[in-house]
Parts: structure tokens; sequence; C-alpha cells
């Protein structure tokens, strides 16, 4: 079913990779639902607070709720497996019960594959490039990678790799220690910043989404160079209007320079089907919680 959609979707829009576009003309009201961190093995049952093996039946139980609430389309925020390559099938033959188009960003679960097939994993998720934009209407949804620069998601000693090992032990050492977050590499920084500035130009609205979170209330768990994002969206005012995020499993509500951060509750951590429907509609957005996750209403001010 989900096949169906997308390509029919796909007809009607624009899709822009770091290299290709599309459009719809929708209504003046734009409803999408959004999900983040299923981490699906088929290994651990229960394992430190996460339910491995019942978040698949908690996403279908999600995709059921959404189906019913029949939204233009679904943002998977990455880390749809906890690992092996195995687990894909399993979680991806639950999606193709969505009866809506679905645009998905990687997380660094994703990664947790064998090195031959680290390469493969964003054709495995119908991702047209590791990151891209899509048009609908007047808005533009940039699907950013904060695993561009990482130490989990290039096949060792690629020269993706080996720039990621440089740039983390000169800027961020401490990443070392860590291993799961990831940033932006100076290519997508520019492909970004070219978006802005043609969305500035052209009076469009911007939706950023992707995997680690801008903002956290634990700062270890964050995209490495927020800093360079933010300097991005300062120099077009008014343009990004919301950016959405998964990565920390708590999730988290923050407001920078009256741009709402949010980051979605972990299905992998939550103790029903978790996940958000948004709604745009004259340049309002409001954001309704399911599960763990309640109404959006309170952000806490960030000032850089």
């Amino acid at each position: 079913m989900r096949n169906v959609f997308w390509g029919f979707f796909l007809f009607c829009m624009t899709i822009i990779t770091g290299c290709h576009s599309s459009e719809l003309n929708p209504e003046k009201t734009i409803r999408f639902a959004v999900f983040a961190d299923v981490q699906y093995c088929s290994i651990h049952e229960e394992l430190n607070g996460r339910h491995y093996m019942l978040a698949k039946e908690q996403l279908a139980e999600a995709i059921r709720q959404i189906n019913e609430k029949k939204p233009d389309f679904v943002l998977n925020l990455g880390d749809l497996i906890d690992h092996k390559w195995e687990n894909y099938p399993v979680i991806l033959a639950e999606l193709d019960n969505l009866q809506a188009p679905l645009f998905s960003v990687v997380g660094n679960h994703d990664f947790s594959v064998p090195e031959n097939r680290k390469l493969q994993v964003f054709a495995k998720l119908e991702m047209p490039a590791p990151y891209y934009m899509f048009r609908y209407g007047q808005w533009r949804f940039l699907a950013l990678n904060t695993s561009d620069v990482s130490l989990h998601a290039w096949p060792k000693n690629s020269d993706k790799d080996k720039n990621s090992q440089e740039i983390i032990a000169k800027l961020y050492p401490e990443e070392k220690q860590r291993g799961f977050n990831g940033g932006y590499s100076n290519e997508q920084l520019m492909w970004i910043n070219a978006q802005l500035q043609e969305a500035y130009e052209n009076n469009e609205k911007v939706v950023i989404f992707q995997h680690c979170p801008v903002f956290s209330d634990n700062q270890a768990i964050a995209v490495l160079n927020p800093e360079k994002l933010l300097a991005l969206i300062d120099q077009y005012p008014n343009t990004v209007q919301l950016c959405l995020s998964g990565h920390h499993h708590p999730g988290g509500n923050f407001v920078y320079n009256n741009i709402p951060f949010k980051t979605v509750k972990g299905q992998v951590e939550a103790s029903t089907p978790t996940w958000i429907m948004i709604e745009i509609k004259d340049d309002k957005i409001s954001i309704q919680g399911f599960g763990d996750e309640e109404n959006s209403t309170q952000f806490q001010t960030i000032n850089r």
C-alpha cells in the first residue's frame, strides 16, 4: 500500500535532493503525522527500559490510528531498527500498511548493520538521497542528515568515514567516547543555505526534520554542530517555522527566535503507541500528541 501511495505522490509532487525536485497544491490546511525511534529488535524483548519487540506492535497500532486520521503524509524521524539488517523487512512490512506517503530521515541505529550494507540504508528507507527537500503548497520541507559527519554511518576507511573521523577528532573529541551523535557536513550546509535562500526569496515557509535534536535537556544528546544550522536560520527571518527531531527518547519542546523545536518521544521507550499530528493552517502550527505525547503548548525558550 505504501509504495502505491508513494508512487502517486511523487507523480503529483516535486522532490529536491542534494541534487533533484516536485510540487502539489493542497488546501490551505496541511496535516501530517510524525513518529520517532521505533528501534525494533528481534533479539531483545526488554532492556534498560526499552521495549524492542513491543515497539513493533505499538507502531502497528500507531499506524492504524494515523490511517484513521487521514493525514496528507507521514514523517519518520529515524532509528526504525535498533540493529541488524534482518530487522528491516519486519518493520518495513508494518510501514507498508500506511495509507499516506512516508518521508524518512536516517538515525544512528539505522546504520547498525554490516559495513557492506551501510550505503544501502538510504535506498532501504526509500529516501531519494541522504538529505532532500519536498514542497507541499507554499511550504518547503527539508529532510536533513545528522549522520553526515559521524562515526557510525559510513563504511570503514571510506572517504566519508575518514573525513568524519578527522573532523570529530579535531572538533568534537567527546563524540569519540559516545559515537551515536552526528552533524552536518559543509556540503550539506551549503545545500541548506541554498534551500533557505530560495524559500526566502519565494516567500515560502520551511519545516526542518532530522534525527538528532538541535536543542536537548541533555546536551550530550544533540547534533554536533547546531550553531551552523542556527546561523543559517538567522540569515532568513520568518522562513523556518518549525524544526522536528527524534533521538532523545524523553522528547522536548524548545523555542528559539519564536521557532518551535520539537523533539518527538521515542516509541521504543513509550508505554503506548506514541506519535504526533501537526496541523498548519493559515501559517499557524498546532501539535496534537497521542500516547505518551501531550499536546505541545509549552516550549522552553532558548537564547544563543
